[in-house]
């Protein structure tokens, strides 16, 4: 783990869980597919290959249950750390469904 994400994960506010799900990044007009890897109602962790794009705006869309607008925290080789733009409400709600149904 890199300082940048031991930093991070020091400011963490909400308890990560550990997951896999298909994930899709809609950022800059484009689409990149990944992994989850960690999620919580203020963020995730994923596998995947971007570009550095730093804070533009993006979107985590993961199977059905719709898109969660976020903005990259930390960037590092095939690691995505992502901060969570919705209220925590939702978020929460959205992860409940894919426990519930994915």
């Amino acid at each position: 783990m890199s300082s940048t994400e031991k930093a991070f994960t020091n400011q963490r506010k909400h308890k990560r869980n550990s997951v896999l799900a298909d994930a899709i990044i809609e950022y800059e007009g484009k689409e990149a597919t990944g992994k989850v890897r960690d999620i919580s109602v203020g963020g995730a962790k994923l596998e995947i290959l971007i570009p550095a794009i730093g804070n533009s705006p993006i979107n985590l869309k993961i199977d059905q249950f719709g898109a969660i607008p976020a903005e990259i925290a930390w960037q590092r080789e095939n690691q995505l750390g992502l901060k969570f733009l919705r209220d925590p409400e939702q978020v929460a709600e959205m992860l409940t469904a894919i426990a519930v149904y994915g």
